[in-house]
């Protein structure tokens, strides 16, 4: 539910601020965070969610160094 997390980061965080997401699931909070300006940081360990966040958001990551692709390369090498 966008509007509830839209409510949450309104009144917990203001514009610029970093906003953890450490079970993105699909994406809802990083997605309203950066529609309100904030700098989301999503973590999610089931490759399945985290490939559907990289095909609904196609150009998500243009501007960030690292993708969840990343994250899969690391899980993968089980460090």
């Amino acid at each position: 539910p966008e509007e509830l997390v839209r409510r949450v980061l309104k009144y917990y965080s203001f514009k610029g601020d970093t906003v953890l997401d450490p079970f993105a699931g699909s994406g809802t909070t990083g997605r309203v965070a950066r529609s309100m300006s904030r700098v989301p940081i999503m973590c999610e360990i089931n490759k399945d969610y985290a490939e559907a966040i990289d095909k609904a958001n196609p150009n998500y990551y243009e501007h960030f160094e690292h993708s969840t692709h990343d994250i899969h390369d690391t899980k993968e090498a089980n460090v």
